[in-house]
């Protein structure tokens, strides 16, 4: 299994090769001022690396970090309220349909809610949590509601940082754990993104869970290691129903553990943890719809109306741009049945596929898709975090959202960053392949990774869709950048 592991590793770094190349390419266009200092930023990561850092032993490191993370949630909670926007998109939709749920007992956009069926159990959880609020506080209105999705979003964000650094510790150790930490808490997209309780704030908690109890399950046996085997599936199922990319991390466990078989009682091992997730996804999707239908309800005609068929973002990843379209919206719904708008995507697909030719067909998606998805060092935060602002002339606004007259300042710090963060990934990859699938601290990431590729390459694509993956992207940058720091000490013994 080695064999196919080095297979993988090789077209891993090919592929994300290119996204680093679009990247750079995007970052010299986007700020031409990062692009300059990009390369004494990389000089300086490099003589870092080369030094010991001694005074890390000296200090109290779990309490540093509580201080730090502290401090980041106050910074987290101050910039959701200064840079707070108003309703809109589907995020601002969700809400306006819980609140209307709570208020009046219905749906106030039924049909947006059987159109894209992905979102309806988050907003049932939007609903309990109302419900809750309203329960404590009987004068609640919808300005309420935005206040605690706002308070709790960032609950969500905290919580994930919190466990970034507690699944890399479990990984290295308390010292680079402290630097994934560091890394975690310098993340822009994380404080752009806080206060919108949507599912890729939730969506990232998610993902770090499943790979915290995945760490656990392979350094555990016996009954623990069965009940991190039914916590998996668990989180996996509630994945698949609140962000369904984040279950291609869980799809990636499997992978792994498949690729590491050697002997029969791994196997064993393997068909059993695969068969107990597998129940476990299979109750919760199960039980899940149980809560949407206590909810609300949306009747079958309505869906059949109204709800798209998967081919509809197909069919957009397959636009100009590869991503949303209106034009494409308006299109499939002007079909009356769901088999109608299933039919009439799937022929709209075989001519754009036609038109574009096999040639066409490979630089829409290894250019126009790629760029579009991994091309933007803010994850589309600064266009999100613009949309409808309260106080659009707010400081915090004009640095870091899209339309903000000082944005170029903003840029500067989320490039330099976010081309260290790609970087140290395509570094994981390189380093990996001569190493043994045993050796690999984040093949599991790396395979997930190249899913999360694969995916947008055929689906409708957005910057916005690797929010839920920053978790998975921080911990196989730093993989990267731990691994090529082990290589400069290396080199450095070998000359004394």
């Amino acid at each position: 299994m080695n064999k196919l592991g080095k297979i993988f590793n090789v077209a891993f770094v090919v592929v994300f090769y290119m996204i680093s190349v679009l990247v750079v390419g995007n970052m010299i266009t986007g700020s031409y001022i990062a692009s300059l200092l990009s390369v004494p930023v990389f000089v300086l990561i490099a003589f870092a690396m080369s030094k010991q850092y001694l005074w890390l032993d000296r200090i109290n490191l779990k309490v540093t970090w509580a201080v730090i993370q502290v401090l980041s949630a106050i910074l987290m909670v101050y910039m959701a309220f200064e840079m707070e926007v108003n309703l809109s998109w589907d995020w601002g939709g969700l809400i306006k349909n819980a609140t209307n749920v709570v208020f009046h007992n219905q749906l106030l956009y039924e049909q947006d809610v059987a159109r894209y069926p992905n979102n309806k159990f988050w907003l049932a959880f939007l609903v309990i949590l109302f419900k809750i609020v309203r329960m404590f506080y009987a004068s609640a209105t919808i300005e309420t509601f935005k206040t605690v999705s706002i308070v709790v979003s960032c609950v969500f964000v905290q919580l994930t940082i919190f466990f970034i650094h507690k699944t890399a510790k479990l990984v290295w150790n308390e010292k680079k754990a402290f630097v994934v930490g560091i890394i975690t808490v310098c993340c822009l997209p994380l404080y752009l993104y806080a206060m919108f309780a949507y599912t890729d704030t939730s969506g990232m908690l998610l993902a770090i869970l499943m790979l915290y109890f995945y760490i656990k399950y392979n350094k555990t046996d016996g009954r623990a290691n069965i009940a991190y085997t039914i916590l998996i599936g668990i989180v996996a199922g509630i994945s698949y129903k609140i962000k369904v990319t984040i279950f291609i991390l869980f799809m990636a466990m499997i992978c792994e553990l498949f690729l590491n078989l050697k002997d029969a009682k791994q196997i064993k091992k393997f068909v059993m943890f695969v068969v107990i997730t597998m129940v476990g996804v299979v109750a919760v999707v199960s039980a899940s719809n149980k809560v949407i239908s206590s909810q609300f309800e949306i009747s079958e005609e309505v869906e059949d109306a109204n709800e798209f068929p998967l081919t509809h973002w197909v069919m957009m990843a397959l636009g100009e741009t590869g991503g949303y379209c209106e034009e494409d919206v308006s299109y499939t719904k002007s079909f009356p049945t769901y088999e109608e708008k299933n039919k009439a995507d799937i022929k709209e697909i075989k001519k754009r596929v036609r038109e574009k030719g096999k040639s066409g067909l490979i630089e829409h998606i290894c250019y126009t898709k790629l760029k579009r998805t991994w091309g933007d060092s803010c994850l589309a935060g600064d266009d999100y975090a613009g949309r409808f602002p309260v106080d659009e002339n707010g400081i915090w606004q004009r640095v870091f959202t899209f339309h903000g007259s000082d944005h170029w300042i903003g840029l500067i710090y989320s490039w330099l960053y976010y081309i260290v963060l790609i970087v140290g990934i395509l570094l994981s990859g390189i380093f990996a392949i001569r190493r043994t699938n045993e050796q690999q601290k984040m093949l599991v990431l790396r395979i997930a990774l190249f899913g999360i590729i694969l995916f947008l390459s055929i689906w409708e694509c957005n910057s916005r869709y690797l929010v839920a993956f920053i978790p998975v992207l921080i911990m196989t940058s730093a993989d990267g950048i731990f691994m090529t720091r082990e290589k400069i000490k290396n080199k450095k013994l070998r000359k004394q």
